[in-house]
């Protein structure tokens, strides 16, 4: 609906400007045309993120690097907006950078759950894509990165790292059906912890 109004912001002034329709009350200022600007940029990024956590059934993976993407926005957008020329920078109005805050608030806590489950760090580190550099890249504490890495290797060491038994036997550390022989070659095993 806001982008509908600003692109048919000429038609809609014209209208309200026209004392025949008895609108000018509801007349914009150019200010006013600014914030309007002002909030469907932001809450493009939401609608945008909403409709892919809806629609497109995002990874784990992708889940964290589209809240990351959110959050730098709202951060970015709190402090001021610019313009569509870039030349000069428009403050949010004080409504509007109330709304982002509680907004960021709100991510915030949801970001923060993602810590109570190590499935978020896992799926981040073994995506192909975004590995630990992915945490680097984006700023994040080094002690969290080392955490991140730390929960990974020993979920892999717990599930899948192979075990001796007492006869010298390598065997899976989880259960394979009868049906199924697992015996990666030690070249693999050594890739295998070398990525992680």
């Amino acid at each position: 609906m806001l982008s509908f109004a600003l692109d048919y912001r000429a038609a809609i002034k014209e209208f309200t400007a026209d004392a025949e329709n008895n609108l000018r009350d509801w007349e914009l200022s150019l200010r006013e045309w600014e914030l309007l600007e002002s909030l469907r940029d932001s809450l493009k990024v939401l609608y945008d993120a909403t409709n892919i956590f809806s629609t497109q059934q995002p990874t784990i993976a992708e889940v964290i690097s589209i809240m990351d993407k959110i959050d730098s926005f709202l951060a970015t957008r709190i402090i001021e907006t610019p313009t569509d020329n870039c030349t000069q920078r428009v403050e949010v109005s004080e409504a509007l950078k109330t709304s982002l805050i509680l907004a960021k608030r709100t991510l915030n806590k949801y970001y923060t759950l993602t810590d109570s489950s190590s499935v978020y760090r896992i799926a981040m580190v073994l995506h192909p894509s975004k590995k630990l550099e992915y945490f680097r890249e984006q700023n994040w504490a080094a002690s969290w990165v080392d955490e991140a890495h730390k929960i990974t290797r020993d979920k892999y060491i717990e599930n899948y790292h192979i075990r001796t038994d007492l006869l010298g036997e390598e065997k899976p550390s989880h259960r394979v059906s009868s049906s199924t022989s697992f015996k990666p070659s030690k070249s693999s095993e050594k890739r295998i912890a070398v990525c992680i």
